[in-house]
């Protein structure tokens, strides 16, 4: 069926007008929002996977990856703050379309046009560019087109996307970089974006009547809440960031093995993904208290971080899974809940408070990693538990500020 004509913000309901035809169903709808979330992170997620290819090639070391992602990551938190806006003015689809393009741009780069780091973290940073337009532009086309009582598990889908993305990445060290070359793996991850983007087309998604959405906050209450979630954003971050970044290594100093804690870190991050769209299924039969779930969650996974300090490998590896599902998995019921607490400009809202995350996941890993060097892994275990406590204690008070705001 074709759809109307895509003569403006092609996600968006005119004020006061009828909605607009039905245009696709909620699965393609979140078919395109996960398929651009994996699209534009794979990337970040290829660096690290494809670490020892990358350097052995272009001759850099532990060093140069984490620049490179830094790069991404930096890019991704500073773009954030003036493309958020941007998917409100011009529509989801139209921005989905420019972030899947930058993405392929990156990965052509990446692929046949990079012989040296400088080149590596250049074609980073212009990836990240992506992923700071895709994910609020997918978060919007979520809540204008999926029916509400579908968005929970929605935004449990969607969020979940991400981790799968982290396991895209680690498959294709053996199928196509061990076997092709790493150049191939970022060539894949381009004819995936590509494929993404033809699955957007041009035909506008769905929209639910504009009178139905609340009337609009005032400006200054929601940024003093914008901020209070920033923040606990950044703890919950910092937090969760630590674990894939360094469990297996501490979990090998541990006196474990490092093919047990490969699996381990898999099962922790599909117990991320299944916590994730669980949750979300339960965001739809909740009419309240979703902030104070992620709260509870979050504190929860604090105490699987702490589980983890203990130093025992088997208390280590369960305490892996509870910290990453926990602190990671809370996402789906936070996006569900502040796109619903703040609904007429969803755009802006996730790039006010994305941010958040990508901060707290570039400073996590370098305050874990001075600390276990100067100190010890216990010691740093503990400490990204207390940023999660931390975070738990400020989403709470994110609730208090959100319900007067």
């Amino acid at each position: 069926m074709t759809g109307p004509t895509d003569d403006g913000p092609d996600d968006d309901q005119r004020p006061g007008g009828p909605a607009r035809p039905q245009g696709r169903s909620p699965a393609a709808i979140l078919g395109i929002a996960s398929g651009s979330t994996i699209g534009s992170n794979l990337p970040m997620f290829l660096v690290g996977a494809l670490a020892t290819q990358l350097s052995a090639d272009l001759g850099f070391g532990a060093a140069g990856i984490g620049l490179a992602v830094a790069a991404f990551r930096a890019a991704t938190t500073v773009t954030t703050l003036f493309l958020g806006p941007l998917t409100d003015r011009i529509g989801s689809s139209a921005s989905l379309r420019i972030a899947m393009t930058i993405t392929i741009v990156t990965c052509i780069g990446l692929t046949g046009f990079t012989s040296s780091l400088r080149g590596v973290v250049a074609w980073m940073a212009i990836g990240g560019i992506a992923t700071a337009l895709s994910q609020p532009a997918a978060n919007r086309l979520v809540v204008v087109a999926v029916p509400a009582h579908l968005q929970g598990i929605a935004f449990g889908i969607k969020q979940g996307s991400l981790p799968a993305a982290t396991m895209l990445a680690g498959l294709s060290v053996p199928f196509v970089a061990l076997t092709l070359g790493w150049r191939w793996a970022f060539g894949s991850a381009g004819v995936l974006a590509f494929l993404v983007m033809l699955a957007i087309g041009r035909r506008p998604a769905a929209v639910r009547a504009a009178a139905s959405q609340p009337r609009a906050r005032p400006v200054a209450r929601r940024y003093r809440t914008y901020v209070v979630f920033t923040v606990a954003f950044v703890f919950a971050a910092s937090a969760n960031s630590t674990i894939p970044s360094f469990y297996v290594d501490a979990a090998v100093a541990a006196g474990g093995a490092a093919d047990t804690a490969g699996f381990v870190l898999a099962a922790a991050s599909i117990g991320a993904v299944i916590t994730r769209v669980a949750t979300g299924m339960l965001c739809d039969r909740l009419s309240s208290g979703h902030f104070r779930v992620c709260a509870a969650m979050i504190a929860v996974g604090g105490l699987g971080l702490m589980l983890t300090a203990t130093g025992s490998p088997v208390a280590m590896a369960v305490g892996t899974i509870i910290g990453l599902s926990g602190t990671w998995g809370f996402t789906a019921v936070f996006w569900f809940a502040l796109m619903r607490t703040y609904p007429d400009n969803p755009g802006s809202v996730t790039g006010a408070v994305a941010p958040g995350s990508h901060l707290g996941g570039t400073i996590g890993p370098l305050v874990f990693g001075l600390v276990a060097q100067t100190g010890s892994y216990d010691i740093a275990w503990i400490l990204a538990g207390s940023m999660a406590f931390i975070s738990a204690a400020i989403m709470l008070r994110a609730t208090s500020v959100a319900a007067r705001g």
